[in-house]
C-alpha cells in the first residue's frame, strides 16, 4: 500500500492511472483512447475498465457493458466497491489522491479501495470504461509465473482460520463508507458490504479451493470467515449481526457440500 501510494504521489497528470506489478497496456493507443473516454465523460473524477488476460484480448476477466459516469454518493460507491479490490484499471484524478491520501491502511492491501470509494461517496463522480484498459497477469514463455495458487498446499497442510483478505476489504470499505452515510442508514449499509463479499467474493473462493483439490484449505476460508471474525468494524448492530450469520451458514453450507459439477455449472449466476 505504502508503495502503491508513493507511486500515486510521484504522479504529475491531471490524472493517474493504476496497473499492477504484472500488468500491461493492451495495445499501443491505451492511454490515448483512455484520455478521449474521459473527455467523452466531461472528467469524471474516477473511473474503471474492463480488463483482459494477457496475450487473450477475447478473454476479457472484467467486462464493462458500457462507458457511462455512475453517478456519485454512498449509494453509487457501496454497489461498485467489489471492481477496486484489484490494485489495476483504476484511473483518478491527482486531486482527489491527495485529498484522500492516507497511511491508515497501509497493510492491509486494499488501500485503493479506500481511496476510491472515500472520494465517491463523499460526491466524486465514478465512470466505468468497457474498453479494456489493462492486460492482468503478464507472463514470458518458458519462464514461471507466480501465483495465489503457489501457496495453497501450505495453506492445505492443517486446519486453521484464514480470512483471504476478504476481513480487510470490508473493514477498509465500511471505514472509507460509512463517514458520508447518516447514522440510521450504517446498519443497512453495513449489511450491504458484508452481504456482498458473502454471496460473491467469498463462494468464489470456496468453489476454487475445492476445484483446485484442497478442500482442507476451503474449510479454513469457511472458518476465518465466520461473522464474527470477518467483521472488523465497531458498533455493528445486533440485527445486522444476525442477519449475516444466517447469510453465512446458508452460503457455507451450500459452497461445501454442494457437487462441483453443480457449482460449475451455476457459477457466473452465483459468483
Amino acid at each position: 500500500d505504502a508503495n502503491l501510494r508513493a507511486a500515486l504521489a510521484a504522479g504529475e497528470g491531471e490524472y493517474l492511472f493504476i496497473l499492477g506489478n504484472d500488468d500491461a497496456l493492451p495495445k499501443d493507443d491505451t492511454v490515448s483512447r483512455l484520455v478521449s473516454v474521459l473527455k467523452d465523460l466531461d472528467h469524471p473524477e474516477v473511473a474503471f475498465s474492463s480488463m483482459e488476460l494477457y496475450g487473450e484480448g477475447d478473454q476479457s476477466v472484467r467486462q464493462i457493458r458500457e462507458t457511462k459516469v455512475l453517478g456519485s454518493g454512498p449509494e453509487i460507491a457501496v454497489k461498485n466497491f467489489r471492481y477496486f479490490c484489484p490494485a489495476m484499471g483504476i484511473v483518478m484524478k491527482r486531486s482527489v489522491f491527495k485529498k484522500y491520501d492516507t497511511s491508515e491502511y497501509d497493510g492491509s492491501i486494499y488501500v485503493q479501495i479506500y481511496l476510491v470509494v472515500r472520494a465517491v461517496a463523499s460526491g466524486a463522480r465514478l465512470a466505468c470504461i468497457s474498453d479494456s484498459l489493462v492486460a492482468k497477469d503478464v507472463h514470458i514463455p518458458g519462464e514461471k509465473v507466480n501465483t495465489y495458487e503457489d501457496g495453497l498446499a501450505m495453506a492445505n497442510d492443517r486446519l486453521r482460520p484464514k480470512t483471504g483478505g476478504i476481513d480487510q476489504v470490508g473493514r477498509v470499505t465500511c471505514e472509507a463508507l460509512l463517514p458520508s452515510v447518516p447514522i440510521s442508514e450504517r446498519g443497512e449499509y453495513i449489511f450491504s458490504v458484508y452481504s456482498q463479499l458473502l454471496l460473491r467474493s467469498y463462494p468464489y473462493w470456496l468453489w476454487d479451493y475445492r476445484k483446485k483439490g484442497v478442500y482442507r484449505a476451503a474449510v479454513n476460508l469457511a472458518w476465518g470467515c465466520f461473522p464474527c471474525r470477518l467483521i472488523k468494524i465497531d458498533k455493528v448492530p445486533l440485527f445486522i449481526h444476525v442477519r449475516l450469520f444466517a447469510l453465512y451458514f446458508v452460503v457455507t453450507a451450500f459452497c461445501l457440500l454442494a457437487p462441483i459439477k453443480f457449482l460449475d455449472a451455476v457459477k457466473q449466476k452465483l459468483l
